[in-house]
């Protein structure tokens, strides 16, 4: 075998290895209740919209954090989400949604500033400190969920992950795709 071939093979090797890796990380999370006592808030991170409506994933998470809510687990939504070229934000049509659900406007604070995950939760953390809320919930589908805490640790927010499951999203694309994400967030780190 000549060089070229040796060093073509170590790359796959590496890329097959840091892909298998990203993949176990971004599959090990599943819904399931969550731990401990009540957090003050849940940062609930935005995804798709169907013009100003949440897209199906979106409600999914909505659902779920409605649920945890009424179930007592927290107090206080922060909804993400920013503009991303709509005349309405995410975070808005999240916040619509929680409303006509009985949610009061009280209860819910806007981040609608960021165009994606590492944002989402570092433009959440100033609304943290400024409500002096200590800890909350992180709420996304469970493939998105490695990523977001990586974000939120980053970032200095105690947040338990409360991943949601989804019947509206083929799995296998958005883990893959997660991985991908995951990759180049590392290598840009490097």
């Amino acid at each position: 075998m000549t060089g070229v071939w040796m060093i073509f093979l170590a790359a796959l090797f590496l890329f097959l290895a840091g892909f298998f890796y990203c993949y176990v990380r971004v599959a090990g999370f599943r819904e399931q209740p969550v731990p401990g006592p009540p957090r003050e808030a849940a940062i609930v991170l935005g995804a798709a919209l169907h013009g100003n409506k949440p897209s199906p994933a979106l409600r999914e998470r909505l659902d779920y954090a409605l649920t945890l809510y009424r179930d007592g687990r927290f107090s206080l939504f922060v909804c993400c989400g920013g503009f991303l070229r709509r005349q309405v934000s995410e975070a808005a049509v999240m916040r619509n949604y929680l409303l006509e659900r009985g949610v009061p406007p009280t209860a819910v604070l806007l981040e609608d500033a960021s165009a994606n995950t590492a944002q989402n939760l570092a433009f959440a953390r100033p609304i943290l400190e400024g409500q002096r809320i200590d800890t909350c919930l992180l709420i996304t589908h469970e493939y998105h969920m490695y990523r977001a805490c990586l974000h939120a640790k980053r970032y200095g927010i105690d947040a338990t992950p409360a991943p949601c499951s989804t019947r509206h999203l083929w799995v296998p694309y958005h883990r893959t795709r997660e991985c991908f994400a995951l990759m180049r967030w590392f290598l840009l780190r490097l």
